[in-house]
């Protein structure tokens, strides 16, 4: 089983993932360039649940695109209409607020949420309208926070639909009615502060269609202003959704792709398919891959037998060869643009595949090709323990971390990293790259290395 994390708290993305390590799950931590990249206007410190919560509204409406959270923290997060990041803002959410104003006074009392959402209830539902100059303590705490949420919004969506234009059905944007979302614990107050006349100095206006749970309304200043809006509590899990979604289709134009080249003539794709990784299914689960029962590997070599046809030489991670047809060759390029490197774990044990069933069959090896010749590679792989000892950087829900390599598993082929706060886990060659480079560039604040 998969677990997909968001979080921007690093404390209890580390408590989770600890927890979901006692049962048999791949643990996947996702990360802000798995949902838009600097390219496409993330910023380095942007928290991931942010452009995961956008990521779940452009894949409803498409662009451009505005996002209101109201959680421990208020954002709005906006998309332009080509769908990169313009940006957005953080405050303290509504909890936060009423928490500062109790600790960091002598006599104020100390309100709850529900308080607020009673004095907002009663102002829709029975028409008790909000007095701006409130007389008593608690309702002029509540009128202050909710007249700050209704006029700072406004103030964020007339600059946002200025910004992107207004509804056009004849636009090519995808959210022509400029749909907003609103989403988190208290996004559903922020909103309804917005399509209602709650305050007795606001100018009346019909009462929404919908004012609770899910579902677009259009009223009052959003119905002026020419937009929509709607909130959907659980916006970050219909990004993550959407995230897996564009990955299994980037997967089958990988593989669509890959057909192509294995159709080409033979001495072409012989010529190219040296260093193409693959994976196999021996029917025994991998102990490496967490339960996943493909084998990785690369084709090393092949050797051209006139009286056989061409044999490929594939290497496994786990050390192990063997020869494969062209034919055999071909599905497990398929398998491995399928089912990529698979999910990785700090076990180092592995299970012979010598015993597994739908073994492909021994040939003895030439000690050099008789066909190409190896494509010459700068792989970390070739003397990984050149590695061990070095210090790694990388990014974690917007903070940099530092780390150092303290091992190479040789069955796993993965570099064992272990990080300055004690955190662990395993790096393939394309994250050690990632990391090893990321270092040079921010050393300078390494702790380990000042004072050197």
């Amino acid at each position: 089983m998969k677990v997909y994390l968001v979080s921007a708290v690093g404390d209890h993305t580390k408590t989770l993932k600890m927890l979901w390590s006692s049962i048999p799950t791949d643990v996947i931590t996702l990360e802000g360039d798995d949902f838009f990249t600097e390219d496409q206007g993330r910023y380095k410190t942007m928290g991931v649940d942010r452009v995961a919560a956008l990521k779940g509204a452009t894949s409803l409406t498409g662009f451009p695109a505005l996002v209101v959270d109201g959680g421990t923290a208020t954002t709005y997060t906006a998309t332009d209409s080509s769908g990169k990041i313009l940006g957005g803002g953080i405050g303290p959410g509504l909890y936060v607020k009423l928490r500062s104003l109790y600790e960091y006074t002598d006599k104020l009392p100390r309100l709850h949420p529900a308080q607020v959402t009673d004095v907002l209830d009663k102002a829709i539902k029975k028409g008790e309208k909000i007095p701006i100059f409130s007389r008593d303590t608690n309702e002029a705490i509540i009128t202050n926070i909710l007249s700050e949420y209704q006029k700072n919004m406004m103030g964020i969506v007339q600059h946002w639909l200025k910004t992107v234009g207004k509804y056009d059905e004849n636009a090519p944007d995808n959210n022509k009615t400029r749909r907003i979302y609103f989403t988190g614990g208290d996004g559903d107050i922020m909103l309804r502060t917005l399509n209602h006349s709650i305050f007795d100095s606001d100018p009346d206006h019909p009462p929404a269609e919908t004012t609770d749970g899910e579902g677009p309304t259009s009223t009052g200043f959003i119905k002026e202003v020419g937009c929509e809006t709607e909130y959907r509590k659980h916006l970050i899990h219909e990004g993550i959704a959407a995230l897996l979604v564009d990955k299994v289709n980037e997967r089958i134009l990988q593989v669509q792709k890959q057909l192509k080249v294995i159709e080409v003539n033979s001495e072409n794709f012989n010529a190219k398919i040296v260093g193409q990784r693959v994976a196999k299914n021996f029917n025994k689960p991998n102990k490496t891959r967490n339960q996943d029962h493909y084998f990785r590997g690369v084709v090393k070599e092949y050797d051209s037998d006139k009286e056989d046809g061409n044999y490929y030489k594939i290497e496994y991670n786990d050390g192990d060869e063997e020869d494969v047809t062209l034919e055999e060759l071909k599905e497990l390029i398929v398998n491995f643009l399928t089912f990529g490197e698979g999910p990785k774990t700090l076990s180092s044990d592995s299970v012979s595949k010598n015993s597994a069933s739908g073994r492909g069959r021994k040939r003895k090896q030439n000690s050099t090709p008789t066909g190409a010749k190896k494509k010459p590679t700068n792989s970390l792989l070739k003397e990984p323990e050149l590695q061990v000892e070095k210090r790694i950087a990388k990014y974690f829900e917007g903070s940099l971390y530092f780390g150092t390599v303290v091992k190479f598993l040789t069955k796993a082929q993965l570099w064992h990293i272990v990080y300055d706060d004690g955190d662990q886990e395993e790096f393939d060659e394309k994250d050690m790259k990632k990391a090893l480079d990321l270092y040079e560039s921010e050393k300078a604040s390494d702790p380990k290395q000042k004072g050197k």
